[in-house]
């Protein structure tokens, strides 16, 4: 049997066990959708190892999905999936694993910016899985290639914060924390200061945003240790 027919087999099972259970109908798609959001909630409950396979799953149906029919929301939804992946097994210290999802999905979402260069969804991806390789390296002791996956993600960043389309909180959160992580890393006040600078202005504009303190605390902290 051929793994794509041992998905559709697995798939078809899932969806007769929703259908038996609570009389819908669920396609492939929404059975994707769902152990995605099962594999997130135990991740908010630090349950990290629940989630490894919610995202396992989700990933060997999402390949089937791919192997017939790869539009851009599938190749998407699939590179979703594995920084997802990746994140779980980062989170449990397993590095080997957290590298190998992270770089898989670094190479999907650049093929994927590479045939849809203005999206911001797939350059955002991206810029995720970058930093998140980073942290693989800089866990694993490999300072200097984390330097320039962080230089990288912040090239990203920094386009995304000027776009119309993603030029939120969010994006420019993200870009703070690259400039501190890189900071800090090597040691550099240009690059902690200005984490500080963003993070101050977005204080300034919304003072009850979550987090925020606590990393201006931080990147303050870093600042001091080197002056």
């Amino acid at each position: 049997m051929s793994g794509a027919e041992d998905y559709y087999k697995r798939s078809e099972a899932l969806r007769r066990i929703i259908y038996e259970t609570y009389g819908v109908q669920a396609s492939v798609h929404s059975l994707i959708a769902a152990l995605n959001k099962c594999g997130l909630n135990a991740m908010k409950q630090q349950k990290y190892r629940d989630a490894v396979p919610f995202y396992t799953e989700s990933l060997a149906l999402s390949e089937s999905v791919t192997a017939e029919s790869d539009t851009e929301t599938e190749l998407y939804d699939l590179a979703v999936t594995i920084e997802r992946l990746g994140t779980a097994y980062l989170s449990l210290g397993d590095y080997f694993n957290a590298e190998k999802y992270f770089s898989r999905n670094d190479k999907l979402s650049l093929s994927l910016i590479k045939a849809h260069p203005v999206s911001v969804t797939i350059r955002s991806l991206r810029c995720v899985s970058l930093s998140k390789l980073a942290e693989v390296n800089i866990s694993t002791g490999k300072a200097e290639e984390a330097v320039g996956l962080l230089e990288a993600s912040i090239a990203i960043a920094e386009e995304l914060t000027h776009s119309p389309e993603s030029g939120d909180t969010q994006s420019y959160m993200r870009l703070a924390f690259l400039y501190y992580r890189l900071g800090a890393l090597t040691r550099d006040a240009g690059k902690l200061n200005n984490a500080r600078t963003i993070y101050m202005l977005l204080k300034s504009k919304y003072p009850d945003y979550a987090d925020i303190d606590a990393y201006l605390s931080a990147v303050n902290r870093a600042i001091n240790y080197l002056t």
